[in-house]
């Protein structure tokens, strides 16, 4: 079973799960996975839940500790784009610390077969977050401490 996860909030029309939901939904037995959702808006989940068959299991929101460390478990972890920023999001940041496999979705334009790829377990299309130790506290903290004349 390929288990994978998303940790945040949604965000109607713009960090939006309803199209990649709805096409988990659609896909048949065959597939045999479980998407966990730790989130604080689990409105936008809990309509399209009954029809998972249990694939698509909301769990309730964790401190970022512990979070860090159920998505540690993870083989991959999926990050819903934001629309109209060019930050980098935190998640983005500690899902490059877990060094995990990214599966980017864009709300409006869910590219399917890189869905299904990720299903089978091929990540050749996973996001790859640049230097992601450069993220960690500890170097951004040296980095402040240089600035100190």
């Amino acid at each position: 079973k390929v288990v994978f996860g998303y940790g945040g909030m949604f965000i109607p029309g713009r960090r939006d799960p309803s199209e990649f939901l709805n096409f988990l939904n659609s896909l048949d037995d065959r597939y045999n996975f479980e998407f966990h959702i730790y989130t604080n808006t689990p409105q936008f989940v809990v309509p399209l839940m009954q029809e998972s068959n249990a694939r698509i299991q909301l769990k309730g929101v964790l401190d970022r500790n512990s979070l860090m460390f159920e998505m540690s478990k993870m083989d991959f972890l999926v990050n819903f784009e934001n629309l109209g920023t060019a930050q980098t999001p935190s998640k983005l940041i500690d899902y490059a610390i877990l060094k995990k496999p990214i599966l980017s979705v864009k709300y409006g334009d869910l590219k399917k077969e890189i869905v299904v790829e990720f299903l089978h377990e091929n990540y050749q299309n996973a996001l790859v977050i640049e230097q992601p130790d450069q993220y960690r506290i500890e170097n951004v903290t040296n980095k402040f401490i240089a600035l100190i004349p």
